[in-house]
């Protein structure tokens, strides 16, 4: 029978595998990232682009690190070569 090697809780030593880990990451859990991109033409061919992300992950059996939040922000310019 397949079980899997992590678990939030053991319930006693015959539930125990080999096998085991407290990791959150191997856990389950959910995400979600949105994010905004604003382009700017400066001159003719010339663009200046900046984009903001919001980034949340949740982690359903760690209570210790339930979740996690990050702001990713980028700008970068564009010109012809």
């Amino acid at each position: 029978m397949f079980r899997p090697f992590y678990r939030a809780r053991y319930l006693g030593e015959d539930d125990v595998p080999a096998l085991r880990t407290v990791d959150r990451t191997l856990g389950p859990m959910r995400s979600l990232y949105v994010s905004s991109t604003a382009d700017f033409a400066v001159r003719a061919d010339w663009h200046v682009v900046l984009a903001i992300g919001l980034l949340g992950s949740w982690f359903s059996e760690f209570p210790a690190q339930a979740e996690q939040r990050a702001m990713i922000t980028t700008a970068s310019l564009t010109a012809p070569l």
